[in-house]
Order: C-alpha cells, then structure tokens, then sequence
C-alpha cells in the first residue's frame, strides 16, 4: 500500500506545484495518471520514486514513513522501486546486458546471480542475441524493452512508468501495455503516466487525473 495523505509541493515559497494530494494506491493495483502538460504528474512520480521529498504533508510505503525517515535509509527503500522514462535513459557506453544489470550491480548482488538474472530478461524481451549491442544500434521499441527489463530486475514491488509509450507507434504502444501488464500479474504494484487517451480507453484499470496540481481519481 502507497499512501500520500495532505502530500504538498513548492519549487519556490507560495508557488505550490501540488496541492494538499491525498490517495491510497492499493498493493497489486495497476493505475494509469492523466493530466494536461504542466498539471504536476512529473512531480508526483518524483516524490513517488523518492527522488524528491513533498514540502509538507505524509508518504508512507511498503510499510514505512517516508516523510520522517533520515537520508540514509532512502536507498534501501528505492530498492523497491523500478522507474521506466520516455526517453530511456540508457547509458550509451554500455551494452544491452550492462545496462540491465546496473541495478543489481549497485546492489552489490554477485555475478553469477546478475549473470542468472539478466539472461532470464533478455529471454522474457525477446532479445538474448542482443546482449553485446550498444543502445545506439537499436530501435525505439528495443530501448523501451531494455529499460523495462532493467526497471524489474529488481524484482520491485512498484513500477513507475513516466510517458513510456510516448515515442513509439501505437501497436507497439499496445504490445508494452501487455508487458506491463504481466509485470502486474506477477505482483507488481504499476503506476503508468501517458498522454494517450486511446490507450487509456482500451483498458480497464482505474486512472488518477492531475489537474493544476489537484489529484482526482475516476
């Protein structure tokens, strides 16, 4: 269970960018969030990620306070989260493999168990015999597949996906729906930003609406 409850944001005093946000994401669920260009979902998934912490109100998470909790106790709890970018965010000096590992490699996990994990996602993405190709060579839809295998093999309990469809055409906006969709099957709690409303439309999980930094469900 993800909760924020009176969760606010100022960039600059008086500016608020969210106001007083208040929602329950129950654990297992999947969500979609809409909103126009400006409205706050950036801001939210960033506290939501723990890469920014609200200016006043209460997060809690996976049974912890995050609001109160010291610095030092942040990472561990990002452990449990995988993020997905509309713009990839793959590191162009490595390779397909290297660039899945990277969370596990900061985890400190052991080779042989990176080497384990990897080769099992590049068998679920359909591209093993890209295991030495660098980003560069490959197409939109193979970079999406990349930070969506390096966003879960963590194995997190929530995944947050910022605009991840935005780039691609729509019948490979509809074949990475599916992939997330197992992804919720098997557990894990998705929390999907996008500003496709066919997308939207052809499923049937609940939608959060940001509006001028105000939150609505339905």
């Amino acid at each position: 269970m993800i909760t924020c409850y009176n969760v606010s944001l100022e960039y600059t005093p008086g500016r608020k960018i969210l106001r007083d946000i208040s929602i329950k994401i129950p654990k297992g669920s999947f969500n979609f969030l809409t909103g126009p260009s400006g409205a706050g979902k950036s801001s939210l998934l960033n506290i939501l990620s723990l890469a920014m912490r609200p200016t006043s109100g209460r997060l809690s998470m996976f049974g912890h306070e995050i609001t109160g909790a010291g610095r030092s106790e942040l990472p561990f709890l990002r452990r449990n989260i995988g993020t997905v970018f509309q713009d990839f965010q793959l590191l162009e000096h490595l390779t397909v493999a290297e660039n899945i590992a990277l969370p596990l490699k900061m985890a400190g996990e052991s080779s042989t168990e990176i080497a384990k994990r990897v080769d099992e996602l590049l068998e679920w993405i359909g591209m093993r015999h890209f295991h030495r190709a660098r980003p560069k060579t490959l197409s939109g839809g193979e970079k999406q597949r990349v930070a969506i295998a390096r966003a879960v093999i963590n194995n997190p309990q929530l995944l947050i996906a910022d605009e991840p469809s935005g780039s691609l055409d729509p019948t490979l906006r509809k074949r990475f729906m599916y992939l997330f969709e197992t992804l919720n099957k098997m557990g894990t709690t998705i929390l999907f930003a996008t500003h496709d409303e066919e997308l939207v439309a052809s499923f049937s999980h609940p939608r959060l609406t940001l509006r001028d930094g105000t939150l609505e469900e339905g």
